[in-house]
């Protein structure tokens, strides 16, 4: 649990203590990361600014050692500056970028420009939405946005861009990964697989937007 998982202490005083700390969050990374590997997929490190940057560092690097074509996704926020500093330390190929919090296209234009603007540009992953935000028919008030939000964020993000599943079939409500699974619900006659094969497509025809 998020309350248990901020309390452990990665630069515990006693040294068998913190070795022990590491191998076990080593081991619990390394047994997915093997599945991710396989599938040629890759991992989330989850509120990886909460985390112990001489760990994340640690374990990063590893990482890329024992799985070279692993990708890894980042959660973490900071500053443009910090953002940079951090990605020449730690081996991450994307950051995570959250669109999903920007509901007006005016706040979504200034947080694109944002994404854009940095000096050294940033690997961005700009989904729709994702498993910490509601489905676009929860997040934007009608499932129709689908369309638009998703080519907005593929298109007009830095080239790599996701949705969670069940969005294609117009899921109603998201999917809850932890605890009782209820019953999915999905609007009548909702397909969105063929529109976002064709953005798909722009994205990795044109090079302006990747």
């Amino acid at each position: 649990k998020w309350e248990d998982l901020v309390l452990i202490n990665y630069t515990h005083q006693e040294a068998q203590i913190r070795q022990d700390i590491w191998q076990y969050f080593r081991s619990y990374t390394f047994f997915w990361a093997r599945y991710a590997a396989a599938s040629r997929g890759l991992v989330r490190l989850d509120n990886l600014h909460s985390t112990n940057p001489l760990f994340a560092i640690a374990l990063t690097r590893e990482l890329r050692q024992r799985f070279p074509d692993l990708g890894i996704l980042g959660e973490f926020f900071n500053s443009h500056d910090g953002l940079q500093t951090f990605m020449e330390t730690c081996e991450i190929d994307l950051l995570l970028a959250t669109t999903w919090e920007h509901h007006f296209a005016h706040d979504l234009r200034h947080y694109l420009r944002y994404l854009h603007e940095s000096p050294h540009p940033l690997p961005w992953f700009c989904p729709n939405n994702s498993h910490d935000s509601g489905v676009p028919a929860q997040e934007f008030a009608s499932l129709a946005a689908t369309r638009p939000r998703y080519t907005i964020s593929a298109l007009l993000g830095t080239g790599a861009t996701g949705l969670t599943q069940g969005v294609e079939f117009g899921i109603l409500e998201k999917v809850n990964f932890i605890g009782h699974k209820t019953e999915v619900r999905y609007a009548p006659n909702q397909d969105f697989r063929i529109f976002i094969r064709r953005i798909n497509g722009l994205l990795a025809k044109y090079s302006c937007f990747q």
